[in-house]
């Protein structure tokens, strides 16, 4: 899939989530543009999303893929201003589940399961160019 198909697929994604988070908090949006900090913004609480996505690869691996750098820079966790991060797990074009983290909460789960050895770090993305942690999904429906 090529980076574009991936944008695209990604603002897919989060309508999705601006979908849900509006029926409580109407005024909330999605940043036009690349913006790296996060992608929706909720003025009434003045609190702000990080939405990813996962597709297919989750199911075949168990473990859900957090990006912290890429092309050596840090990006994705490492960077987000968001106040929540919210992970959609997508198999075969359909939504079968998100979940939704206080970002300071996964950037604590991150460290303490590498720390743990229950999580790995990887390479991946477009041309294995993004450090990616691995994060298995057993272990965070146990938290």
């Amino acid at each position: 899939m090529s980076f574009r198909e991936d944008l695209e697929e990604g603002k897919e994604y989060e309508n999705y989530i601006l979908n849900i988070v509006q029926k409580k908090y109407p005024q909330a949006k999605i940043i036009d543009g690349y913006f790296k900090e996060y992608d929706i913004i909720i003025p009434e609480n003045n609190k702000a999303i990080e939405v990813k996505s996962d597709i297919d690869m989750w199911v075949r691996t168990g473990n859900i893929a957090i990006e912290v750098r890429n092309r050596g820079e840090l990006s994705g966790l490492s960077v987000t201003k968001a106040d929540y991060w919210c992970h959609v797990l997508v198999e075969c074009g359909k939504i079968k589940n998100t979940l939704v983290f206080e970002v300071k909460e996964l950037k604590e789960i991150v460290k303490d399961f590498l720390n743990k050895k229950k999580a790995r770090m990887v390479m991946g993305g477009d041309d294995d160019l993004a450090q990616l942690v691995l994060l298995p999904l057993t272990e965070l429906r146990e938290l």
